[in-house]
């Protein structure tokens, strides 16, 4: 157990089993915030790209397309993101969400 905490034995057993205990717990609730996040992007490109070509549904369309962008860069997965933003901003989006979308592509562009 020491060795986790750079070899030093100062504080007590018990105080270093619920340092121990509560990163164990952060890690897994990092973790599953993970896979939520990921399941959100899943669910709101696929709300998204059910609406591709309908531009009729704006802002609605435009909305989406942001959303599932944002959760895409969210998730690290910067060429999607970049795709989600690009395909909003093919529709007629509002001024302000495409001004949103170009927001979205230009940060996906630098974390890429």
């Amino acid at each position: 157990m020491s060795e986790l905490f750079g070899g030093t034995t100062k504080l007590p057993m018990q105080q270093l089993l619920v340092i121990q205990r509560l990163h164990l717990n952060a890690m897994s609730a990092a973790d599953r915030a993970h896979t939520f996040q990921r399941s959100a992007y899943r669910g709101e490109a696929k709300a998204a790209r059910m609406l591709k070509d309908e531009l009729d549904y704006e802002p609605m369309r435009a909305m989406l397309y942001r959303s599932a962008a944002w959760l895409a860069y969210h998730c690290r997965m910067f060429g999607e993101a970049q795709a989600l933003a690009n395909e909003g901003l093919s529709g007629k989006p509002p001024a302000e969400i495409a001004d949103e979308l170009r927001e979205v592509l230009a940060a996906a562009q630098k974390g890429a």
